[in-house]
């Protein structure tokens, strides 16, 4: 019962620009146990890293690490 719960914070993502709109490739999120999880939206393998723009979506909080 005393078990701390887990929330996650999206702190960066890259995004690709598709020929109608921009489209969400992968988002890292940031846990409060300190972990860093990857959650993909396309598939990795389809990429061209020369076509993505990573974004920093940090607030106060995730930049100081609470």
């Amino acid at each position: 019962m005393g078990e701390k719960l887990l929330f996650a914070r999206p702190v960066a993502e890259a995004v690709m620009q598709d020929a109608s709109a921009p489209q969400a490739v992968w988002r890292d999120y940031l846990w409060n146990s300190g972990r860093v999880v990857r959650l993909w939206f396309v598939d990795p393998e389809t990429i061209d890293d020369a076509e993505i723009e990573i974004q920093c979506l940090q607030d106060e909080d995730t930049a100081r690490g609470q």
